[in-house]
């Protein structure tokens, strides 16, 4: 069995540059894209009998924080990617910021309540809608440790909610294989980061990678992030394929 692959694709693409790199991804073996929303308007959906790939993940943004917005919010996107077939909701919320009007939290510790207090609302959605949340990992000036994720995924007490890794946030501040490993079966995406820029990563990340993985449930997806050049989709798409099992 083979674990599942996208390549992560911003909705406010061009239509015709969208559909060729979307096009271009699948014929490379990948099985489809990751939408990547904004944190202003929720995204369209494609219109019945459009020629559009399976969309493996939803990314998305929560810019709020006040929990009421925030809930509905969520609930708004958990819907319409329930209405895309996602597999998945990796959702990005506000981090720590000592400046004014940055529209993020002043301390640490709200960070942690607010995300507790909004998966244990939407949780419910989640799970009716057949759609995970995956929290992401890092946002802002704002680092989780692996241990204090677990526990707020885990006072979720719901199937539905879990954790995306992002490679690329992560770099210079931990190994994304402990992450991975330390979080488990509670990581419902792994993201690759920006890949095809500054070289082929080395040898030994794809290793360390690859067995972190053997924690995760195999039908967990991964996803690759490239610019929408041939050379960077086949780097993206090479590694993708060797990561997730493929023969």
């Amino acid at each position: 069995m083979k674990r599942p692959t996208a390549i992560r694709i911003p909705t406010r693409s061009d239509g015709n540059d969208l559909l060729i790199t979307c096009s271009r991804a699948v014929e490379l073996g990948v099985d489809g894209v990751e939408w990547a929303v904004g944190a202003g308007d929720l995204f369209e959906v494609p219109a019945p009998g459009t020629d559009f790939p399976e969309v493996v993940s939803v990314a998305a943004e929560c810019a709020l924080t006040e929990i009421s917005p925030a809930i509905d919010r969520v609930n708004n996107l958990l819907q319409q990617s329930a209405q895309v077939g996602a597999r998945c909701l990796a959702l990005g919320l506000p981090g720590v910021s000592f400046e004014a009007g940055s529209g993020c939290f002043s301390r640490y510790q709200e960070v942690l309540d607010f995300v507790y207090a909004l998966l244990r609302e939407v949780r419910f959605e989640a799970e009716a809608c057949g759609v995970p949340i995956a929290v992401e990992a890092m946002r802002d000036q704002s680092l989780m440790s692996p241990s204090e994720l677990r526990g707020i995924v885990d006072g979720a007490n719901s199937w539905a909610v879990g954790v995306c890794v992002d490679t690329g946030r992560l770099a210079g501040r931990g190994h994304a294989a402990d992450w991975i490993e330390t979080l488990g079966r509670r990581v419902h995406l792994v993201r690759l980061g920006t890949i095809g820029e500054g070289g082929v990563p080395a040898e030994s990340d794809l290793v360390g990678l690859a067995s972190a993985l053997d924690s995760v449930p195999i039908d967990r997806p991964i996803v690759g992030v490239a610019l929408p050049s041939p050379d960077r989709l086949r780097a993206a798409a090479d590694w993708l394929c060797r990561l997730s099992g493929a023969p």
